[in-house]
């Protein structure tokens, strides 16, 4: 198990390895198709994905050397006619591009973290949420408006039915039996409770068995 653990590390040293001698050799390639055009598409693209994928400064360093020492080594090896001071003019213009699109990617990066972390305040709303505002709709007796019925069997044992009227805050409440006459047996007003919020008062002004024809 040891030498598991001790091999993982070692494991990630040769992909990094590896990961650098293979963009030495796309960069040296390139380099050598196009000339300082492929170098410095090298270093924009190595600029942008480390951009996106931070890593440690040591690595960045010896990814940002790779561009200006491959135009170093051609102009030395290819013997190029070209002054030695813009030789290390476009060596340096390579490794400056990819730390401007490196920094350029990392700043982006870093700024829509910051944005998808910070909570969405809606227009209206201030910073310190306020007392929760209630959706529930506003209950009134406009809200009781209409005819209520229901039917039930009478102390007589016959059929009746009950039905509550309620319009323009007043109320009536009738009975009507088979073959007989609708009898009102309250009226009155009907209000909301202030001190008992969604509670209806119902206030008879007449109460008894008023005959109403059908």
């Amino acid at each position: 198990m040891e030498v598991l653990m001790n091999a993982v590390p070692i494991r990630k040293d040769l992909k990094l390895v590896g990961a650098w001698c293979a963009l030495v050799a796309v960069t040296v390639l390139l380099t050598l198709l196009f000339s300082i055009l492929g170098n410095l598409s090298c270093a924009v693209v190595a600029g942008l994905i480390l951009g996106s994928v931070p890593r440690s400064w040591w690595k960045l360093v010896s990814v940002s050397l790779i561009f200006p020492a491959v135009i170093l080594a051609f102009s030395f090896y290819s013997k190029v006619e070209l002054a030695t001071s813009k030789v290390y003019l476009v060596a340096m213009v390579t490794g400056a591009a990819f730390w401007v699109v490196f920094g350029l990617t990392l700043g982006l990066h870093l700024l829509e973290r910051k944005e998808d972390a910070s909570p969405i305040i809606r227009p209206g709303m201030s910073g310190n949420p306020g007392p929760a505002v209630s959706t529930i709709p506003e209950f009134g007796v406009a809200v009781l408006r209409g005819s209520w019925t229901c039917e039930d069997t009478a102390i007589d044992g016959l059929r009746q039915v009950k039905t509550l009227r309620i319009e323009d805050g007043k109320f009536s409440l009738t009975i009507s039996k088979p073959r007989r006459q609708e009898c009102i047996v309250a009226r009155g007003n009907v209000s909301m409770d202030e001190a008992h919020p969604g509670q209806v008062d119902f206030t008879s002004e007449s109460v008894g068995i008023r005959s109403q024809g059908t």
